[in-house]
């Protein structure tokens, strides 16, 4: 048996319940457990723009649906079609309204589209007006200087570097969000040297999310690290702490005496390869 209820108001949450009656009276109700929203999947997203493309990633920026179906919008899933092919994929899943897509190849061509998300369902495809081609864009040097305010943004901090703690020995990654038009360069330092990827150095960048994992293997690995963003239209840095936590130890430049002098209570120990020895411990 099925009723339909209409003039509900959108984005509003309704309980429902149902009784039965006969000639003896009315039973007890039958209520819904959790209540229901009213709420249809978004239409499409608005206009997408194609804000910046380089030889190996492009950048995209979107308005948001008309109408979201009465439920807030969770995420928008980006996919790409490169040419010559049918099938799409998902390249991007944000909550904002923009990202950048990476690991293009140089020189193919793609196409591009943004879906809108809400708990009822996915809306239909916004496709870009036109294909992409993964290429940089090339200016003459004598008409950069005069462009540059035009064609480019200086590097922006999205969200500063956090200290991170982690066991010395094991690896601890400092991360940050840097942005900017053309795709700014980023570099990792360390009391004033450029880090390298390496087996104890690990980089990763996204065109907004940068880390650095570091792999510990001395307590010297502690303290400051710069991450610094450069292109054309100017540059920006953020800083963070690396603290690694150990097991106090002795230094070995000051190895243990026969003979120490310390507090009632204070036990000292020292263990080498070939025996446990105690020293004697005098009370003051």
């Amino acid at each position: 048996m099925t009723y339909r209820i209409d003039q509900l108001e959108e984005g509003r949450n309704y309980f429902f319940r149902v009784v039965a009656e006969n000639e003896h009276g009315i039973g007890l109700p039958a209520e819904t457990p959790e209540p229901l929203k009213i709420s249809e999947k978004p239409q499409p997203p608005g206009k997408i723009s194609v804000v910046d493309v380089t030889r190996k990633s492009v950048s995209l920026s979107w308005e948001k649906p008309e109408h979201d179906g009465g439920s807030r919008i969770s995420h928008y899933e980006v996919e790409m079609q490169a040419k010559d092919s049918e099938k799409w994929s998902l390249c991007a899943s944000v909550k904002a309204l923009d990202t950048i897509v990476t690991n293009l190849a140089q020189g193919e061509e793609y196409n591009f589209r943004v879906i809108a998300v809400n708990d009822k369902g996915k809306s239909d495809p916004r496709l870009l007006a036109h294909p992409v081609v993964a290429k940089d864009l090339v200016i003459d040097t004598s008409v950069r200087t005069k462009l540059s305010t035009y064609i480019g943004e200086a590097p922006s901090l999205k969200e500063e570097m956090k200290d991170t703690i982690t066991k010395l020995g094991e690896s601890g990654t400092l991360a940050c969000q840097i942005i900017g038009r053309p795709l700014p360069e980023i570099k990792w330092y360390r009391y004033g040297k450029e880090l390298t990827q390496s087996r104890k150095y690990k980089m990763s960048s996204d065109g907004r999310n940068h880390s650095l994992t570091v792999l510990t293997d001395e307590q010297e690995d502690e303290g400051l690290y710069i991450c610094r963003a450069i292109n054309e239209a100017g540059e920006i840095e953020t800083t963070g702490k690396l603290r690694l936590q150990a097991a106090p130890q002795f230094h070995p430049g000051f190895p243990l005496k026969e003979k120490y002098y310390a507090g009632c209570g204070t036990s000292l120990r020292q263990e080498d390869q070939n025996a446990i020895r105690n020293p004697r411990g005098t009370c003051a």
